[in-house]
């Protein structure tokens, strides 16, 4: 019998081990995807569907407002044309337009307006327009309504009650004009308000009548600003009144001229609220058969079921939203998790 040599050679295989116990929960969990894509699929599959629903619905109920849309905008298209052939017939589109041109013309209608309060709001206040122009330039930094602040002032002049506040910040008012006495009543208001408590302000103030003057909101301005920032404002005030200044007559003609640019504006509105008296009624009825027409476009037989399947598509996606995709996304994610893992 023949002799054999035996050799024992160790193999060590625990690397190979782990290689297959990671291979197979890699199977396992490949195995596991089919389902979870499944149900994912599934339930975005159904959303889907409620969601061409709704789009289906809301193309509906569009088509339907589009078919009443073209038919008022084909109204209202009528309406123009035969409104524009009148007034060309009339002759009302070149006086109108002719008028507003020249009212427009490097804006002299605002400046004839501007112009014209300019000199209505001075004589009001017994103040030249040098110095109210002056006044709302300069003041809307210290007072919240310049020019209720100086006829407040001049309120004052005029009532025998308000003498006190003249005596207790040792002015004169006698022939002097409110923007004159505003300078000086206003650094006496400071000083009264610098050395009030804040909780005892607005008592204070109607105690020695500069309430009746400056607003509460002026007095805690006053406060916060320094005295020679006060006296600054008044003596730019003083600088601008000179240069601001116009002269009456030039105002008047503007006045007259505002007033003319309103006459012919409102003998234009006149000629088209005459002429056009006739459209009135069955404008007024076109508009109330508008009404009538989308009402009972809104009742229709079809449009609560139609509403209804909306607001039901609406509903599923949003519960499933809320609910079911948090989950489907979290088991979608899982998987991809231990395939890459």
């Amino acid at each position: 019998m023949a002799t054999k040599s035996i050799v024992e050679i160790e193999i060590k295989d625990e690397a190979f081990k782990k290689f297959k116990e990671a291979f197979d929960e890699y199977n396992k969990a490949l195995g596991k995807q089919p389902d979870a894509w499944r149900v994912t699929g599934k339930n975005i599959t159904s959303v889907n569907k409620d969601l061409n629903q709704t789009k289906k619905l809301s193309k509906d109920i569009e088509s339907a407002f589009d078919g009443v849309e073209r038919i008022t905008r084909s109204i209202a298209k009528n309406l123009l044309d035969a409104t524009s052939a009148l007034i060309k017939v009339a002759g009302i589109g070149g006086l109108a337009g002719g008028l507003a041109g020249a009212g427009s013309l490097w804006g002299i209608s605002n400046i004839a307006g501007s112009a014209s309060n300019t000199r209505f709001n001075s004589m009001g206040l017994g103040v030249s327009a040098g110095a109210y122009n002056a006044a709302n330039v300069n003041y809307r930094s210290i007072f919240s309504n310049p020019a209720g602040t100086l006829g407040a002032i001049r309120g004052a002049q005029t009532n025998p009650e308000m003498q006190r506040m003249f005596s207790y910040a040792d002015i004169n008012p006698n022939g002097k004009t409110s923007e004159e006495l505003a300078g000086p009543l206003s650094l006496a208001a400071q000083k009264m308000a610098k050395n009030t408590p804040d909780i005892n302000l607005g008592q204070m103030s109607q105690a020695t009548g500069y309430g009746e003057i400056f607003s509460l909101e002026d007095l805690t301005r006053f406060k916060q600003m320094t005295e020679e920032e006060l006296k600054t404002t008044f003596q730019k005030t003083e600088q601008d009144k000179r240069n601001l200044a116009m002269q009456d007559a030039t105002l008047k003609s503007w006045q007259n001229l505002d007033k003319q640019f309103s006459r012919s504006g409102t003998q234009i509105e006149k000629v088209f609220v005459e002429g056009l008296a006739n459209l009135v009624p069955n404008i007024g009825k076109l508009s109330d058969s508008f009404a009538v027409a989308v009402e009972k476009i809104m009742k229709a037989d079809q449009i609560p079921g139609m509403v209804d399947k909306l607001s039901s598509g609406i509903g599923k996606l949003a519960d499933y939203l809320t609910n079911d995709a948090d989950k489907d996304f979290r088991a979608l994610m899982d998987t991809i998790d231990v395939v890459g893992g």
